[in-house]
């Protein structure tokens, strides 16, 4: 059975009895995966409607309110697949051989060859095209030194990134890619041309449709300006996972000094918030759990993440949508009016 929890449907209701003249609107919801064994969420689709992660004991999978659990067919190691934007192709490394494969939710399993065949033994990809077409990575040798970045396409096969020994992100059209030379430098293959990444950005660990939004390392670059994300007070370290393609959502981690990683989420409305109150500010009370990895759609509301349940430290799947922006601000304006004496209970310590 699927857990679906509307929160707060009577004051929804109440909210929203009065304002039919404004059409239908949109209120969120949370929903776990269904099931007992451990489920984690590692992707989302740009439309918020499938995500795919992994099950104890297992193999991954992908999953949609439609289709329920679809199980990739080739064992795979949990730690390095990847999601195509549309949400029909899985791209992971494989267990028993460590390649590369492609998987769909047909499927339809396709392997890539090693892009230095017999000098390398081990693939890692790194980002995947929205439409599944196009794959990145990079692939290394377990007894030296060797390593090397590359690109695959259905329509030219595999291709060696001059100068990259590793791979880190990839733009949704399949046509940029970042990555660095292992010395410190990080650059940009765009079309075959490689250059360094604009304005000495550095790291770029997540990218929208076209690359001309980046993020890494806490900040964001678009249209030549970088903007640092602030942090939350006591912490360091940022990590970026994700963003919305207008770079106006922002998921990932600030490192606490007192120890542990807590999962954040930025907007420039909210500024840097753990990820537990942004949801609380809608309504959405999850500190039962305690979240540790998370993924944004392309229009910034859906949220596909792990979490660690706190009373029995089962692992669960939760999707959370939140409101469209005017949705969120009638309904904060609402609940500021008629229940002034409700208060969230937000997360505390080490929760997200």
């Amino acid at each position: 059975m699927l857990w679906v929890m509307n929160l707060r449907a009577p004051i929804l209701a109440a909210a929203f009895s009065g304002l039919v003249a404004l059409g239908p609107v949109a209120v969120g919801q949370v929903t776990i995966l269904p099931g007992t064994v451990n489920t984690g969420i590692s992707a989302i689709s740009d439309d918020g409607t499938r995500v795919a992660g992994t099950r104890t004991g297992l193999p991954p999978y992908f999953w949609s309110q439609a289709t329920g659990y679809q199980y990739l067919t080739t064992p795979r190691t949990p730690s390095n697949f990847h999601l195509s934007g549309d949400g029909h192709t899985l791209t992971s490394t494989a267990a028993f051989v460590q390649q590369t494969f492609l998987e769909t939710d047909g499927g339809e399993v396709t392997v890539l060859s090693f892009s230095l065949p017999g000098q390398v033994n081990q693939s890692v990809p790194t980002g995947i095209s929205r439409d599944g077409s196009v794959v990145c990575g990079w692939d290394t040798h377990t007894s030296s030194s060797i390593q090397v970045g590359w690109r695959w396409s259905a329509t030219s096969g595999m291709q060696v990134l001059p100068g990259f020994n590793f791979t880190l992100s990839m733009s949704g059209d399949g046509r940029t890619i970042f990555g660095g030379n292992g010395a410190g430098q990080y650059g940009m293959w765009r079309d075959g041309v490689v250059s360094p990444v604009p304005n000495n950005f550095g790291r770029v660990q997540a990218v929208n449709y076209d690359a001309s939004i980046l993020a890494g390392d806490g900040r964001i670059w678009r249209d030549g300006q970088i903007t640092t994300l602030p942090l939350l007070p006591g912490a360091g370290n940022p990590e970026i996972i994700d963003i919305s393609e207008d770079g106006n959502v922002v998921v990932g981690t600030n490192s606490l000094f007192g120890g542990g990683q807590v999962p954040v989420v930025w907007t420039p409305a909210t500024g840097t918030q753990r990820l537990g109150d942004y949801f609380a500010s809608f309504g959405y009370d999850l500190s039962a759990y305690r979240i540790f990895n998370a993924h944004v759609s392309a229009d910034g509301r859906t949220f596909g993440m792990s979490a660690e349940v706190l009373a029995d430290h089962s692992a669960r799947g939760i999707i959370v949508t939140v409101p469209a922006p005017a949705t969120a601000a009638l309904l904060a304006g609402f609940l500021t009016l008629r229940a002034p004496r409700r208060r969230h209970v937000a997360p505390t310590g080490s929760r997200a």
